[in-house]
């Protein structure tokens, strides 16, 4: 793919004297639509084209015709931008959502080590445990064995050695 974009394509611009103009102006289209419309921005890049430019007679001559060409590529430029925004934006919010989601996962996982840990403390059976959480005894037997095989870590560590077994 060759990049014609005025100042970065520069050998085929070179060669080109048309594409190049064709290049320029485009350029300045773009510089003026940060604060004009396009319909002024396009008007404004046809009104500063050099004299000497092959181009400014064409642009004079068929300046309707070019603004309708013209509006038409930046109407797909501006499509373009506004589609990849718009899923941006949706790929943001379903990164937070997920974010959330795992979140709530890690807070129910620590609330129940917490939980599982405090029953401990008071000497609770794995099977009384199991019946109080209304959990199966072997998944309350698993967080027993996790606590009391890491005795060191911090219910949040245990969490997070929980976490990365998982996965």
């Amino acid at each position: 793919m060759i990049n014609i974009n005025y100042g970065k394509g520069a050998k085929v611009l070179a060669a080109c004297e048309p594409l190049r103009e064709y290049s320029w102006l485009v350029d300045r289209i773009r510089t003026h639509r940060i604060k004009l419309s396009l319909d002024e921005a396009i008007d404004k890049a046809i009104t500063q084209t050099p004299e000497e430019f092959i181009l400014k007679k064409y642009l004079q001559i068929h300046k309707a015709e070019v603004k309708g060409m013209l509006w038409e590529e930046f109407d797909k430029e501006e499509y373009k931008r506004l589609f990849r925004e718009e899923y941006v934006e949706e790929g943001i919010q379903i990164g937070i959502e997920k974010g959330i989601e795992k979140g709530q996962i890690k807070g129910r996982k620590l609330l129940l080590l917490q939980m599982i840990s405090a029953k401990l403390k008071k000497e609770k059976a794995a099977e009384q445990i199991a019946e109080d959480l209304d959990m199966q005894i072997d998944e309350v037997n698993d967080l027993i064995d996790l606590i009391k095989n890491n005795s060191k870590l911090s219910l949040e560590e245990l969490c997070m050695l929980e976490e990365n077994k998982a996965i």
